[in-house]
């Protein structure tokens, strides 16, 4: 078997054990992890939150001792072929991955930029820059610009605003502004919104 493969196996065996201890924290708590001959030999360690030195018995099973529950899985770990079988195996739930945020767009002060809106799901929260979200409220979130910078935006429809940087973002590659809701109605812009932008200050 690869050598990096039991490594990390080993790695999520600790994890599981650390995950018991901390779900059963008395004093007398205690995990025992074993894995079987499956690795070409046995190994095993009682991991005690009294002792500080591990004792390092030759178990034949993998168990976790918690309040009223014991789970051997040696068999089923033993025929693992990897490292996301074996996760399954001990019932370790990796975290889910998060997507990098992109960088902001290079800042255009005068020019024809892309645009969204936010609308419902952030109705009565706090914009970065202090106000409360309302449908009614005018203004553009950016990635960079101070709060309450001014913007003058035309739309293609041939309508004009001037409104302040009140929120942050998008968070979205490609696109510069998110226009607030009463922003988009006033410019008479669709979801997505080429825009002509130009900084006043």
């Amino acid at each position: 078997m690869d050598r990096s493969f039991v490594a990390r196996l080993g790695s999520i065996v600790f994890a599981v054990a650390l995950v018991s201890l901390w779900v059963a924290p008395s004093s007398q708590a205690r995990s025992v992890v074993g894995v079987s001959a499956a690795f070409g030999s046995d190994v095993g360690a009682v991991l005690d939150p009294g002792t500080t030195t591990p004792s390092l018995p030759a178990p034949t099973t993998v168990a976790f001792e918690m309040p009223e529950i014991q789970m051997p899985v040696s068999r089923s770990l033993a025929r693992a072929s990897s490292v996301e079988e074996a996760v399954a195996v001990l019932g370790v739930i990796a975290a889910p991955a998060v997507p990098p945020v992109p960088a902001p767009e290079p800042l255009v002060t005068d020019g024809v930029v892309l645009a969204s809106w936010y609308g419902p799901g952030f109705f009565g929260n706090k914009t970065a820059c202090g106000q409360t979200y309302t449908p009614e409220i005018m203004g553009v979130a950016h990635r960079t610009l101070r709060c309450g910078t001014l913007l003058r935006i035309t739309s293609p429809a041939g309508q004009t605003v001037t409104v302040a940087v009140i929120d942050r973002g998008p968070f979205i590659a490609g696109r510069s502004l998110d226009l607030s809701n009463a922003t988009r109605q006033a410019l008479q812009c669709s979801d997505l919104c080429h825009v002509h932008v130009t900084v006043l200050d």
